[in-house]
């Protein structure tokens, strides 16, 4: 079975009506997170609305787009703004996840690598029977939702 999903979890409290003009759909997890679902298309997309360019310091393979911070930045209610960028491609038991930790656009500690290291960064409390990635559920979302397909085409009209 296959797990591919790439999202921001955000520590604290959001402005629901915020994150809808930006078309972030929550996903309210335990301990305060929330799951906001994204794509290289998403996050192209936003960079190019908000004309906001450059990048987010990564210790991954992935690029993590200075828009991302920007969209925190905007829906948050918190004033240092804690998020981890995760991803996950697994199929058939094997792949790869990275995480990056973040406070506000400044990556916290390039040693967090892992989404169970972001999680516990972000205050998950893992039990003897789960670890901190199944504590919050992460285990139940397989892939990114189809809503996100439609950044292809809208990043196309941008151009």
């Amino acid at each position: 079975m296959s797990h591919i999903i790439e999202a921001i979890v955000l520590k604290g409290g959001i402005n629901k009506e915020v994150a809808q003009e930006f078309e972030l759909i929550e996903v309210e997890l335990d301990f305060d997170l929330h799951l906001f679902f994204i794509d290289d298309d998403f996050t192209a997309y936003w960079e190019k609305k908000l004309n906001v360019s450059g990048y987010l310091e990564t210790n991954c393979k992935h690029t993590n787009k200075l828009a991302i911070y920007e969209l925190m930045r905007r829906i948050s209610i918190n004033e240092n703004i804690e998020y981890a960028i995760i991803s996950t491609a697994y199929v058939g038991g094997f792949g790869d996840q990275f995480a990056n930790i973040y406070k506000n656009d400044r990556n916290v500690d390039l040693t967090v690598d892992t989404i169970n290291k972001a999680l516990k960064y972000l205050g998950v409390v893992k039990s003897a029977e789960e670890d901190e990635f199944d504590a919050v559920g992460l285990g139940r979302f397989r892939r990114n939702p189809d809503y996100l397909l439609k950044y292809k085409q809208l990043l196309k009209d941008l151009s």
